[in-house]
């Protein structure tokens, strides 16, 4: 997401600013026979849709909770019977998925094996990656055990994979430590060794013992270095003087794979996993917004201490005036605030003026400092938070001596902190939703 000089503030930015500002000030001056009133107007209106969902959902978590043991209990146990141990198994290989992809220094395309009712299967598999996902002719294609085949058609939308099983299949391979150099290929198509490897071109001197591991060894071109192959389980013949070839038991047989991964490396074209941005994307940008707000008002309360529980609601702001201008930044921060202040009536307009001051910087500060990274992007949800409690606690007056230093010592950067850790994985989880300029949608 490109920030241009356009982010950076105009004249009706600070206008704006200033006018909300000054708005914050005249609500925090205001007498109590005038604050009051206001305050039970917003929260009779504006809030009570937000302050209806949180009293719905209090009553759901007491009424019902025994329901749901019990619900879940049967539940549990059903599953258990019946799907629990294919569902594990395929969260396994997963999983397993995920830890390659983090692994994998190459860019990488995830697909899924469309397995077919046909004798020749294992030798040439259909997956469901193809052009539009960057694969090319010659890419690896790896599942979490080891090494599948080669790509050798693409098409739009799919690809014909050549696995380890076809005759023609061919890798340089080495052992585990470096020590020996060959070739793999498939052992034969009769007889019990059928889905077997060999290991060819072994010097005769070196001997390769059973359980050694096998990799690709990188030459070549085609497969990376260190790949699994296999584990050598014994001797297939030897050319006296000359050469051995070892049996190796292959790291994962083709039929058995569900999920694969193609290495896309420096062939790789277009990421269907970062597409561009849409016009739509605003609405899903929204309904995160909405989303954080709601669980304000019906999961926080549940997070223990309240002093320390994620700010959801100020996550939602700052989510927001990082990727508009600052002077509707400032006015959202204002709206906000003086929402959050009909809650808390002692220190009316407090709020408003705090979080006014934080939209404003945030987004003032995101056009000219910060990255788009996700360490940048907690730093400025901790800071956030806990100027936003240092404004208020100061500007209420309500806090003093050791109180006040509790407050800005111990509990707001523990509440800075678990906000942003919430909005580090906010970002993660919809990084596609909310990977989106407000002033574009």
């Amino acid at each position: 997401m490109a920030l241009g000089a356009d982010r950076y503030t105009s004249r009706v930015d600070t206008l704006v600013f200033l006018g909300c500002l000054g708005l914050s000030l005249t609500a925090m001056s205001l007498p109590p026979a005038w604050r009051d009133p206001i305050a039970s107007v917003m929260r009779q209106t504006i809030l009570a849709p937000l302050l209806q969902l949180q009293r719905e959902s209090e009553l759901l978590r007491t009424s019902r909770s025994r329901f749901d043991a019990i619900t879940a209990q049967r539940d549990s146990s059903a599953l258990a019977a019946t799907f629990l141990p294919e569902l594990r198994a395929e969260n396994e290989r997963l999983r397993g998925l995920l830890g390659l992809g983090q692994r994998l220094a190459s860019g990488y395309a995830p697909a899924e094996v469309l397995h077919q009712a046909a004798p020749t299967d294992p030798l040439a598999l259909v997956i469901s990656a193809g052009r539009r996902e960057g694969v090319r002719p010659l890419a690896a294609v790896v599942s979490p055990e080891g090494l599948i085949g080669l790509v050798s058609t693409v098409d739009a939308r799919t690809s014909i994979v050549v696995t380890w099983a076809n005759l023609e299949f061919r890798a340089s391979a080495m052992a585990a430590d470096g020590s020996v150099y060959g070739i793999v290929a498939p052992h034969g198509t009769e007889g019990p060794g059928v889905w077997l490897l060999e290991l060819q071109g072994v010097p005769y001197r070196q001997l390769v013992p059973v359980g050694t591991p096998i990799f690709t060894s990188g030459l070549g071109g085609v497969f990376p270095r260190g790949i699994p192959l296999g584990t050598v389980i014994g001797v297939a013949g030897e050319t006296e003087g000359w050469e051995r070839t070892y049996l190796v038991r292959p790291a994962v047989h083709p039929s058995a794979v569900t999920h694969v991964m193609v290495l896309l490396g420096a062939r790789g074209g277009g990421d269907l996993r970062n597409p561009a941005v849409r016009r739509t994307d605003k609405y899903r940008f929204y309904f995160v917004l909405a989303l954080l707000a709601a669980l304000e008002f019906t999961v926080r309360s549940r997070l223990g201490d309240q002093r320390t529980a994620p700010d959801f609601l100020l996550l939602a702001l700052l989510i927001y005036t990082i990727r508009t201008q600052p002077g509707k930044a400032a006015a959202a921060g204002f709206v906000v605030g003086l929402l959050r202040d009909a809650l808390t009536p002692a220190s009316f307009g407090a709020g408003a003026l705090a979080t006014t001051v934080v939209g404003y910087l945030s987004a003032w500060g995101k056009a000219v400092f910060f990255a788009e990274n996700l360490f940048v992007n907690a730093c400025l949800f901790f800071c956030g938070t806990w100027v936003r409690n240092l404004v208020i606690a100061l500007a209420s007056g309500k806090l003093r001596g050791g109180q006040l230093g509790w407050e800005l010592l111990v509990w707001s950067p523990l509440q800075g902190l678990t906000t942003a850790v919430t909005g580090v994985v906010v970002l993660w989880v919809f990084r596609r939703w909310v990977h989106v300029r407000v002033r574009e949608a």
